[in-house]
């Protein structure tokens, strides 16, 4: 399981909690003729309070804005990019 510490709604910390990632694929190689279409990906994770558990903190949900969503879904690639290059 995958956890990184972040906030929502300017300084609210919790956790994020990765449930589930399936990394971008170039599907390009070969004949330009039979390439198939990128596949973008999918990420799915939930936010979980700062201590305790790791089940999803519907309050915690409630308060975090669109730019925050997208700003720990990059926190997250960037966390699993990181652990990746690591090796």
């Amino acid at each position: 399981m995958t956890l990184i510490p972040t906030h929502v709604n300017n300084g609210l910390p919790c956790r994020a909690v990765l449930t589930h990632y399936s990394p971008p694929v170039d599907n390009r190689w070969g004949h330009p003729d039979n390439w198939d279409e990128p596949d973008p990906g999918e990420i799915q994770f939930h936010l979980a309070a700062r201590k305790g558990p790791t089940t999803p903190a519907p309050w915690i949900e409630r308060l975090a804005t669109q730019q925050d969503w997208a700003r720990i879904e990059r926190e997250l690639i960037d966390h699993l990019e990181e652990e990746r290059n690591a090796y």
